[in-house]
């Protein structure tokens, strides 16, 4: 072979060793390419999924909010009471946090103040009863201290995120040396109870959450006298009708018996008087079996529905 054959074969070596350098090239080149899309694409994934999972908890919560907002629209002053309280029974008893208080049951001195206290954003709300009635985002809404002039059996709850709750607290307080009123509540009008008239009753029967049924009536009296100047129309001691519209019995730790009961009339004899009111009795798991129950004697408040013109 000739040197100008020798210098052909060199050159086409050369050639090829070129192109598989550059074929080499373009593949790492392309390889880096992909993985840099992917990594992008994977990226991109997975913020659009960060963002789902953010909408659909940012829907939740304002759903929950939304849910709050209309309860808490219903909440009234102590001691009053809306038409239709909301499916209570259905929230579920967180166990990981708590409320607490911060004066111990017991006798205390007449103005001493409880102030509620549970961790940052851990409840949205907290409502309260002073009566013994169970709370609900239809009762009193937390906002301060809470001052002791007399005997009173407090009950609060925290409501949290996406229908949770704590359980009930209770304490009961006593004020020993405080000077105890008469105790006169009596209803004085001008011959007219006018709608909104709010009305001092007690039960006078007893419910429990493991034999009553819905529907069941309650035997309520009127606890205060109502006249027309110095004249008794209605008095102390007169019967109230009062029916079961919800008994929930336990399904354990997270959802705990209860009761409803609804005031529905004034039975005097001469007429008839609509009332309007509603309460709520809840069982604690950790008191007994659990089980809810309405005592005879236990004080409770209804509002008169429309004005009524009295007869002597």
């Amino acid at each position: 072979m000739d040197d100008t054959g020798a210098e052909c074969l060199t050159a086409g070596k050369t050639v090829k060793v070129a192109v598989c350098a550059f074929f080499l090239a373009s593949m790492t080149a392309l390889a880096q390419d992909l993985s840099t899309m992917s990594a992008q694409q994977m990226q991109q994934d997975m913020l659009a999924a960060g963002q789902a999972s953010l909408q659909a908890m940012q829907a939740m919560e304002q759903a929950n909010q939304q849910m709050l907002l209309q309860m808490q629209s219903q909440s009234q002053p102590a001691g009053s009471y809306i038409a239709n309280p909301a499916s209570w029974d259905t929230w579920r008893v967180s166990s990981g946090g708590h409320i607490d208080l911060s004066v111990r049951p017991g006798p205390v001195k007449p103005g001493t103040q409880v102030r509620i206290k549970w961790r940052g954003n851990e409840y949205a709300a907290v409502y309260y009863t002073l009566d013994g009635w169970s709370p609900t985002p239809a009762s009193t809404r937390y906002t301060g201290p809470i001052t002791i002039t007399g005997p009173v059996h407090l009950q609060a709850v925290g409501v949290g995120w996406n229908s949770s709750r704590s359980a009930i607290i209770d304490a009961s307080y006593d004020t020993p040396s405080a000077v105890r009123s008469a105790g006169v509540t009596d209803i004085d009008t001008d011959g007219l109870l006018k709608a909104g008239t709010r009305l001092k009753l007690k039960t006078a029967g007893e419910a429990r959450s493991d034999s009553a049924k819905t529907g069941d009536k309650l035997s309520l009296q009127l606890d205060e006298d109502i006249l027309e100047g110095n004249t008794v129309v209605i008095p102390k001691g007169t019967l109230v009708e009062a029916v079961l519209t919800k008994v929930v019995s336990s399904k354990g730790p997270h959802h705990p018996a209860s009761l409803v009961l609804s005031v529905r009339s004034l039975q005097d004899a001469k007429m008839l008087v609509k009332l309007t009111g509603y309460e709520t009795m809840e069982g604690m798991p950790a008191v007994g079996s659990g089980v809810a129950v309405i005592h005879p004697g236990i004080t409770l408040y209804a509002k008169v529905a429309q004005d009524v013109k009295l007869q002597p």
